[in-house]
């Protein structure tokens, strides 16, 4: 996309997130009916997903499963526009958390790295870096496009956190240490790797799944405790989150502890709200070399 219309697409989306959230709901309701009826975005994809991670269920549960996916995915997309304008004030009314944990590493003079899945609406998630005790890292991968990797960026810095691209992780993390600060990495584990060759494998969702293991690379190397950020949608626009450790001493684990143990409550994260997990990307599109064996369970 040029510059040109990327502004023209950037000036529209501006105004039309000036209009109150629940208008703009009216428009994620209308976006259903094109992306779920009328060009049927990634359905296949999405079918096959659920047919592999709910073999039990039956075709009638897994089609409304699908239809309420579509439903929050593009309420999704609406919800991540409006950051553009949600005032805090908005953004702290909608989304709740007990930062009790947070307070106590705080005191305990601790770095976290925190662990979650592209469940419910995890750009929202980043409005906890609101709490201005930690400095809020935001680990991601660049987009191919400049002119929207520029706004996703402008996005998630709205409340304080900072973006920085994966090849960075840690160097910025010991960079924010030694300027005298404690951080909260914020990353998402659950993309597919981009080759399947190095990495180690498990079963989630019934599916022999490949896994990226830098979360808990980064924690070994910082010392920093982990956490599931376990976020759960409660009703339209309004999210819970629940801080769940993971180990609060890595030293101690076991390699591919953090990693395992993280799927394992991804997988039952999944489980409770089945419909706000990212059903559209080809999570298990690559099948295990034959002389890869599970992670040490």
């Amino acid at each position: 996309m040029s510059k040109i219309l990327f502004n023209i697409f950037f000036a529209f989306l501006w105004l039309l997130t000036l209009l109150p959230l629940w208008v703009l709901y009216l428009f994620s309701d209308f976006i259903f009916v094109l992306v779920f009826g009328i060009f049927r975005y990634r359905r296949k994809v999405v079918w096959q997903n659920l047919s592999k991670a709910f073999p039990e269920k039956t075709k009638k549960e897994k089609k409304r499963i699908e239809r309420r996916f579509y439903l929050h995915l593009c309420d999704y997309f609406i919800e991540t526009i409006k950051m553009m304008h949600i005032s805090e004030k908005q953004i702290q009314k909608r989304i709740k958390y007990d930062d009790d944990y947070l307070m106590r590493k705080i005191q305990e003079g601790k770095n976290i790295v925190g662990m979650l899945g592209h469940c419910s609406n995890w750009e929202w998630l980043t409005s906890m870096s609101l709490k201005d005790e930690y400095q809020w890292a935001v680990p991601y991968h660049p987009l191919s496009n400049k002119h929207f990797d520029d706004f996703m960026s402008k996005l998630r810095r709205r409340f304080g956190a900072e973006p920085v691209p994966m090849k960075r992780t840690y160097k910025r993390l010991i960079e924010i240490n030694k300027s005298g600060k404690l951080f909260v990495a914020g990353m998402i584990a659950d993309q597919s790797p981009p080759s399947v060759r190095n990495r180690h494998w498990l079963t989630f969702m019934n599916q022999d799944t490949a896994v990226m293991e830098g979360s808990e690379r980064i924690a070994q190397k910082t010392g920093a405790c982990v956490v599931y950020c376990k976020m759960t949608k409660v009703k339209r626009g309004y999210y819970n989150i629940e801080l769940i450790p993971i180990t609060d001493n890595i030293d101690k684990e076991e390699d591919f502890f953090v990693t395992q143990r993280y799927y394992e409550i991804l997988e039952e994260h999944i489980k409770e709200q089945p419909e706000y997990w990212l059903w559209t990307h080809r999570r298990w599109k690559r099948k295990r070399p034959t002389d890869i064996k599970d992670i040490k369970q």
